[in-house]
């Protein structure tokens, strides 16, 4: 069998020339970068994409009913803030956040402002060890069978992190049992900081494919 590279770039016809074989060469280059660079920002786009997709799912499933459970994975700013509103929105679900660090209490939560001081601490729980998101996954799973009466549940996140939430959950946690919907906060892409994040993303996410595809429960 013969090398890609004889494939792609040995001479096409027997009578072309060096120079029409080096420009066909640059073409074929041309086109394969280009493929490249178009399935990649296909990537980025569908991350965005099915991250605020969900959202939109979650609101329409929750029209006219209320869910037992906000879970709220850390790692980035406003997250807890933002899933404390959404349970007031909610006639006050119950709270679960996974990821915060081992020392630190609801009370200081609540002084750097990312809890509401007239929020009733008591519906609140948190988990000290998950440290990443297959972590904050199981850390979930072990609260609901634990706590057998939440069913209905809401994953908060940020939007570029959804889609790597959803499919570790899929795998990890059996749907038939729990009623699992997922709302991304949107980010400011126009800010480097949050492109930078975007673009890590990508390489996070081919590991949870693995992570998925090795995975035995």
């Amino acid at each position: 069998m013969l090398p890609l590279n004889n494939f792609i770039f040995d001479k096409k016809y027997v009578f072309e020339s060096n120079k029409t074989q080096k420009l066909r060469r640059k073409r074929t280059i041309t086109v394969i970068i280009i493929l490249i660079i178009v399935t990649y920002i296909i990537i980025l786009s569908s991350i965005i994409f099915w991250g605020r997709e969900e959202g939109i799912k979650t609101k329409e499933n929750y029209f006219n009913s209320n869910p037992d459970l906000i879970a709220v994975y850390t790692g980035a700013a406003n997250r807890i803030k933002f899933a404390v509103e959404l349970s007031n929105k909610y006639s006050k679900a119950k709270i679960f956040i996974s990821g915060i660090f081992s020392k630190t209490t609801l009370d200081y939560l609540s002084k750097i402002q990312q809890i509401p001081d007239d929020t009733n601490l008591n519906l609140i729980e948190a988990d000290r060890w998950a440290k990443n998101t297959v972590e904050n996954v199981l850390s979930t799973k072990q609260f609901l069978q634990k706590h057998t009466l939440h069913k209905n549940v809401i994953i908060v996140s940020h939007d570029y992190h959804i889609l790597r939430i959803k499919t570790l959950t899929n795998k990890m946690i059996n749907k038939k049992d729990f009623n699992i919907n997922f709302v991304g906060i949107e980010s400011d892409f126009t800010k480097f900081k949050n492109i930078l994040i975007l673009h890590k993303e990508v390489l996070k996410l081919i590991k949870a494919y693995f992570i998925v595809l090795f995975w035995d429960n």
